[in-house]
């Protein structure tokens, strides 16, 4: 079997596998993510970025630094008090994330079909039902926004 084809089989494994569990979980998102040569934006890149400090939270809910790493240390081996990270820059806000999973489930919903070779130029795209008179942009989250403005007219 050629590279070509048994990069293709792979990758309808990987789309069967979530077709047949009605869902894209962790496991199947970071399965086609590697097939595909994902690489992280800024914003996931951050995500994994190192901590600069971390706190824990009183009984009554107030968040407080650790007086040392041994008091850090002994806190996450205790098991009972809520830790947090905090990082030099902020995370998405929860809106943001609320309306890229918005975003996400509708095109989840509307996808219809992979072409492994997009135009004869080796593109793998993924294939969605769009409301009808929809303009795109190179802006994607613009184009998704008012395909799903359009598809609720």
């Amino acid at each position: 079997m050629s590279n070509e084809a048994s990069e293709y089989n792979e990758l309808l494994d990987i789309v069967s596998d979530i077709v047949n569990a009605g869902h894209m979980d962790q496991e199947g998102l970071a399965r086609l993510r590697a097939h595909l040569g994902y690489k992280p934006t800024a914003l996931a890149t951050q995500r994994q970025a190192e901590p600069v400090a971390y706190q824990y939270q009183d009984r009554e809910g107030k968040w407080y630094p650790f007086m040392d790493e041994r008091h850090y240390e002994n806190t996450v081996a205790e098991g009972s008090w809520p830790i947090r990270a905090l990082y030099t820059e902020p995370v998405a806000s929860a809106a943001d994330e609320l309306t890229d999973a918005q975003r996400y489930r509708w095109l989840r919903a509307r996808l219809v079909g992979i072409d492994f070779d997009w135009n004869e130029n080796g593109f793998t795209a993924l294939c969605f039902r769009m409301p009808n008179g929809i303009a795109g942009s190179a802006d994607c989250d613009e184009t998704i926004d008012a395909a799903m403005q359009k598809d609720t007219q």
